[in-house]
């Protein structure tokens, strides 16, 4: 029941919510949507940046909804903007800067420290629940 928004506190906070429940409950997590591309898209690309991955592997990874679900293939023009939509979420989560040179493992902590709230011992149990310790 999270709204479209990921900007919004409403947002943040519900985030917030889920990621706290993760830290306390082992894996497995499911975390799901209509289509995986809107609020789902959003905690999946914040989550691998959190972990490490590049800005092209999250773009991938998020476009791998509109393979599966749209027939969608890169040589599609929709293909190509629609590409954008996961560059921006990543943009948004930087303050709105740009994200070449950007550490995004960083930029992910910072959002979740600054903007959801955690405490910097919980985005280390977070990021240690997702690897697995």
């Amino acid at each position: 029941s999270m709204g479209v928004d990921f900007t919004t506190p409403e947002f943040e906070a519900q985030l917030k919510t889920g990621l706290l429940f993760v830290i306390h409950h082992r894996a497995p997590y499911f975390i799901h949507g209509n289509e995986g591309r809107d609020r789902t898209g959003f905690v999946a690309a914040l989550l691998e940046a959190l972990m490490g991955a590049t800005a092209e592997e999250i773009i991938a990874d998020y476009m791998l909804t509109y393979t599966n679900y749209n027939h969608l293939q890169p040589e599609d023009e929709r293909y190509q903007l629609i590409t954008g939509i996961a560059e921006e979420m990543l943009i948004r989560i930087n303050n709105d800067k740009s994200l070449p040179r950007a550490n995004l493992q960083r930029v992910a902590e910072t959002y979740l420290l600054t903007r959801v709230g955690l405490t910097r011992s919980e985005v280390d149990a977070l990021k240690g629940r997702l690897s697995g310790r």
